[in-house]
């Protein structure tokens, strides 16, 4: 692996682990719990969600450890996102869950005493591949066929060439869309209009080689990234694959332009606001990557009992403060189990990032 010169630093704060799950396929359904998505509406309370056993799971974090909480059941199925909103005039919701199972998608929203299912017409099976939450209280979805936004009181369509794989949203009428073809385009409170990236932005027909760009995150209306990396393997999921470069691209107000690290053998997956003007990046490796509002790169290693090979399903903020939650898979060796992880970013007294 190449890091390009990225300095290590974790002078700031580190990242711990909360929980963890072996996770071993020894049989059907599985026994262990499989963790999807996470979210924090402060630095002392989250909640995690998937599935386990045949059935999808709700663990909260209380400030000092994780537990199951009981929430709305898919037998056969799974949670795949949870969002936090703050409640409005025309919407009690505090908390939402995106799931599927066999026959159909599902969602709920938690009003403070009961979780509440919600209507999206006509309904859906597929499941979904993300969900945006717009000025607070409003979210956009994506997913198979789907692409809707719900305004406080009912899903709404959203017209598009295609429904995009990832979502960023800056405002209710500045949202950010990344197709799978790689293609980016901006909603301004009509449609869709396509923003140019430059180059390598568009999927390769060589088998042996492709380019993904696998995540968008706003800062802000004139800050915005996205992530992705050139490896090897047609799909995301590709097994062991060879990242040949790495793909950040930032846009800046007026245009996307790429600023590459000089990553070699280091995929990027996910990146998310830090809370503060920067944002986090996440690798395939041992470290997550750090840009500060003021522009310095560093990176932050991962606890190195986990090894060198660490995917990340999620990662975000928790509103208000500096504190990170991710949830991710520590690779071993061939023939070993691998272990899923919840990790925390704290700052340390007189930190920095």
């Amino acid at each position: 692996m190449d890091w390009g010169g990225v300095p290590v630093d974790d002078s700031a704060g580190s990242w711990q682990v909360t929980y963890t799950q072996r996770i071993v396929y020894d049989r059907i359904p599985a026994r262990h719990v499989e963790l999807r998505d996470i979210a924090s509406a402060s630095s002392r309370e989250a909640w995690a969600v998937g599935d386990g056993a045949g059935s999808s799971v709700q663990l909260r974090w209380d400030g000092s450890r994780w537990s199951p909480e009981s929430g709305p059941t898919l037998a056969h199925g799974t949670h795949e996102f949870i969002r936090t909103t703050r409640p409005t005039g025309r919407s009690a919701c505090r908390r939402w869950i995106f799931g599927s199972d066999r026959d159909t998608n599902h969602v709920w929203c938690w009003t403070g005493d009961r979780w509440s299912p919600q209507v999206m017409r006509p309904a859906r099976r597929g499941g979904f591949w993300d969900v945006a939450v717009v000025d607070g209280h409003r979210l956009v979805v994506t997913g198979p066929g789907l692409l809707k936004a719900w305004d406080g009181r009912r899903w709404r369509d959203m017209a598009a060439p295609s429904p995009p794989h990832r979502l960023a949203a800056v405002s209710a009428t500045d949202i950010w869309g990344v197709w799978t073809d790689n293609t980016f385009r901006r909603w301004q409170g009509e449609r869709w209009v396509h923003t140019p990236v430059p180059g390598p932005a568009q999927s390769t027909t060589d088998k042996a080689v492709s380019t993904w760009i696998d995540d968008i995150a706003a800062v802000s209306k004139n800050d915005v990234w996205a992530v992705g990396s050139v490896r090897t393997g047609r799909h995301p999921r590709v097994k062991d694959p060879t990242y040949r470069a790495d793909l950040i691209f930032h846009w800046d107000g007026h245009r996307w332009q790429r600023r590459s690290l000089g990553l070699k053998g280091i995929g990027l997956t996910h990146v998310a606001p830090d809370g503060h003007g920067g944002v986090w990046i996440a690798t395939t490796a041992a470290y997550v990557l750090h840009r500060s509002s003021n522009g310095t790169w560093t990176r932050a290693p991962l606890p190195e009992k986990w090894g060198t090979s660490i995917l990340f399903r999620s990662m975000v903020n928790a509103e208000h403060s500096f504190a990170m939650w991710a949830v991710a898979e520590a690779l071993p060796g061939r023939g070993s189990p691998s272990t899923l992880l919840v990790l925390r970013y704290g700052r340390t007294a007189g930190g920095t990032h």
